[in-house]
């Protein structure tokens, strides 16, 4: 398996979160109103997530891909925001955002929107989450 550069997995995930919204009639634009429709989109794969039943529902491992391509296309949204004191930085079994100390981790948030539902909108994420992010910068 070809190992990718974190620059190069950031840039292949937000592509394809475009990509998909395309074909779901959604436009990401990289503006804070793309992340409703990213919402509505995760709201799709939540309610196909609680259709199964437990004995078929999809596994955490099949779960994940997903959610890295949403929460990613949400990360690039708050890190152009942020300006250039926020990146996003490796860390065990994944990638998060990091403005300066400021953590913040949107594909955790995508796959717990997928996978508790509603509670966790991925839109309250990015307003409250956000704003903490430039409290702490400023």
């Amino acid at each position: 398996m070809e190992a990718y550069s974190l620059h190069e997995m950031v840039v292949h995930h937000t592509k394809l979160a475009i990509q998909i919204a395309e074909t779901m009639g959604h436009t990401l634009d990289f503006s804070s109103e793309s992340i409703h429709r990213v919402e509505d989109i995760l709201d799709n794969y939540a309610n196909d997530y609680a259709s199964h039943d437990d004995m078929i529902k999809p596994l955490d491992r099949e779960v994940w891909p997903i959610a890295a391509i949403w929460g990613t296309y949400v990360g690039e949204v708050m890190r152009m925001e942020l300006g250039e004191r926020c990146s996003w930085e490796v860390v065990e079994g994944g990638y998060l955002l990091d403005a300066q100390g400021a953590k913040a981790n949107p594909i955790l948030k995508a796959f717990k929107r997928i996978v508790n539902g509603p509670e966790d909108n991925i839109f309250s994420f990015y307003d409250i989450i956000g704003k903490k992010m430039r409290e702490h910068l400023n």
